[in-house]
């Protein structure tokens, strides 16, 4: 996999993954943002982009805020490979690296605590779903220089 930083020409296949991925996606003025400060880390297979992560930066902390990987190339080790190009990114630049995932993210959970992310914390009814809300769940790793 090759990672590259998005730009505005890719928002339109970042936003079809995004919808495919994920139940409540993010919309367009959402995710364009994060593009225009360089944010958003494509992951391409084949020069197609298979995924995308948004990483911010912000004093000595990094916040991993969206990973989406397109549902047909799941299962692949991509979401790996983009975690660890973001965590890469991120070192060097802070100390910590937090994210927040849906309780019922079974598969996102077991991704990153494979890679050293711990439950520091809850947000209860954080998520939208379908049916009301769900907790979001609190990750931080250490991040070494």
């Amino acid at each position: 996999m090759m990672i590259r930083i998005a730009t505005e020409l890719d928002l339109n296949v970042l936003m079809c993954i995004e919808q495919a991925a994920h139940s409540h996606p993010w919309t367009p003025s959402i995710l364009l943002p994060y593009i225009n400060k360089k944010c958003v880390h494509v992951g391409l297979v084949n020069e197609q982009i298979v995924g995308f992560a948004v990483l911010r930066v912000v004093a000595d902390e990094a916040e991993l805020l969206n990973i989406a990987i397109a549902p047909e190339q799941q299962g692949q080790g991509y979401g790996a490979m983009l975690l660890i190009a973001v965590l890469h990114v991120a070192q060097g630049k802070a100390s910590q690296c937090y994210l927040e995932v849906r309780e019922s993210n079974q598969a996102a959970i077991a991704l990153y605590e494979r890679y050293d992310f711990v439950q520091v914390g809850m947000r209860p009814r954080y998520y939208p779903t379908d049916s009301g809300y769900e907790d979001a769940l609190l990750y931080a790793r250490e991040l070494c220089d």
